[in-house]
């Protein structure tokens, strides 16, 4: 005959192990969730407003929150959380360059995911431009005949591209001049070349002119005239003869 209080202790037991069993499946239902939009890179102008997006499949007990670099973001007039996504007004490519992450957290099972890993690329240039003498160290030691070379200060990000102007006319490489990044190179330069150098920077954050500029000034070489004009031929036989008075020991051609 069989023990009543056995079976009531089997009972017990059964009863208990389906309590456990309904208390874990509503956790095991609820870590089943995953993100179902990622941030993602991307490029932002300096100062220009975006959004990076994040969400997730189920979103019962989960609580999303952001990070930089593996530090919380707490919410600004300037960047702030605004349901599960973060919002910039205006971008800072110091207060914003590193690692955005996005992590859903289940309050009642204390599962977490991390999403993967959005940076922003953040355009931007200079709000001047200067136009600096790189070769011969010093202007006084240009001359004739000598090489100029220029360069273009002006910083951003991508790496601008330049262009070069003399009196406000573009210019264009040719057999005395070169163009090489930032750098403006002139060779055997003459008082022709004479005049403002001004250079302009351009990348996808916008351009800018040069503000502080080169100016060259070579003196022109001048022919030393002539005090006395050669007098009237005088004729000798076979020979004739000019004679003419100059203010420098020159060497004088005759035509």
């Amino acid at each position: 005959m069989s023990d009543p209080c056995e079976g009531r202790k089997t009972a017990f037991r059964i009863c208990l192990l389906i309590a456990v069993f309904c208390q874990l499946v509503p956790y095991s239902s609820q870590n089943n969730f995953y993100f179902s939009v990622q941030p993602k890179s991307q490029n932002v102008p300096t100062e220009n407003s975006t959004v990076l997006e994040c969400d997730v499949s189920d979103h019962r007990h989960v609580v999303i929150s952001w990070s930089l670099n593996g530090h919380p973001i707490s919410n600004s007039t300037r960047r702030y959380q605004d349901g599960s996504n973060l919002h910039f007004r205006r971008v800072d490519r110091e207060k914003d360059a590193g690692e955005f992450r996005c992590k859903a957290h289940n309050v009642s099972s204390g599962f977490s995911l991390d999403s993967s890993v959005a940076v922003l690329n953040i355009l931007w240039l200079d709000e001047s431009a200067s136009v600096v003498l790189q070769a011969p160290p010093s202007p006084e030691q240009l001359s004739v005949g000598s090489e100029l070379v220029l360069r273009c200060r002006a910083e951003g990000n991508p790496e601008a591209e330049h262009e070069w102007y003399r009196n406000g006319i573009r210019l264009f490489r040719n057999d005395r001049t070169s163009i090489r990044g930032r750098r403006l190179e002139l060779t055997n330069i003459s008082a022709l070349d004479n005049g403002v150098y001004t250079c302009r920077a351009m990348n996808a954050a916008g351009a800018v002119d040069s503000t502080d500029n080169f100016v060259l000034t070579l003196h022109r070489e001048l022919v030393t005239p002539f005090l006395s004009l050669p007098l009237p031929f005088l004729t000798v036989p076979d020979k004739f003869r000019t004679e003419a008075i100059h203010t420098r020991r020159q060497k004088v051609l005759w035509k």
